[in-house]
């Protein structure tokens, strides 16, 4: 199998299709008639709209999709938390980190293997989780100094680690949070319902983390456009 399904990239992150359900927003309507002498109804906007309105939220969970992810670690790890989606994760034991310099076409990315930032940002006075634009553009430039030095003394630690025959499981450990990192990620549309509800919430979330969730509901949009419509206008 072969994935060529076009990425959707937003900032930090970058997803696309790998499956779901055929005819899934006909499936669930079909299901959530189970009960109806006409279960064969096209028409399913109303009854998904009823549904979403008065908590009928099982009747979501008959649908599944599977996406791939690309994302820096620190985020991936955020993810893992949605426990009612399955995971299978890049692993840093089997394989050597370069081969993640294969996927990060398009981000922004030091070395084609570690997340930098477009923009500087400041912690929020107001709130200890969030973040805000820098105004003074020089701090950007002082990050992206600073930061480049961290990333390359940490790839030539990893890389020297490797030469020395130490096994990629401990060398892994000198890699930063903001190495990236590929996943994919199955769930039920109740599932993706929830996550981008709460995590496309910019100063609520972290702000590349609600870059992660637009992209994956650019992917949700198109595979559920429907459901989208009812449960996010």
């Amino acid at each position: 199998m072969e994935n060529t399904n076009p990425w959707i990239i937003e900032g930090s992150s970058k997803a696309r299709l790998v499956s779901v359900t055929p005819d899934a927003e006909g499936t669930i309507g079909y299901i959530a008639r189970v009960t109806s002498k006409d279960q064969s109804n096209p028409d399913v906007k109303r009854l998904l709209q009823y549904c979403a309105k008065h908590g009928h939220w099982s009747v979501f969970e008959q649908a599944s999709m599977t996406v791939e992810v690309v994302t820096p670690l620190a985020i991936a790890v955020q993810l893992l938390r949605h426990r009612s989606f399955t995971f299978q994760q890049f692993s840093g034991r089997y394989e050597d980190q370069q081969e993640m310099a294969k996927h990060t076409e398009d981000l922004s990315a030091y070395n084609s293997l570690f997340y930098m930032p477009e923009e500087a940002r400041e912690q929020d006075s107001k709130n200890r989780q969030n973040s805000v634009f820098a105004q003074d553009p020089g701090k950007t430039d002082a990050m992206w100094a600073t930061m480049s030095t961290a990333y390359m003394v940490a790839a030539q630690c990893y890389n020297d680690l490797l030469q020395r025959g130490i096994a990629k499981e401990i060398a892994r450990f000198v890699l930063p949070q903001g190495v990236f990192t590929r996943l994919y990620v199955t769930g039920n549309c109740r599932s993706w319902i929830h996550y981008l509800g709460v995590r496309d919430d910019e100063g609520v979330a972290q702000y590349e983390h609600v870059e992660l969730a637009r992209a994956l509901k650019q992917v949700f949009q198109i595979e559920f456009p429907t459901v989208s419509e009812v449960v996010f206008s």
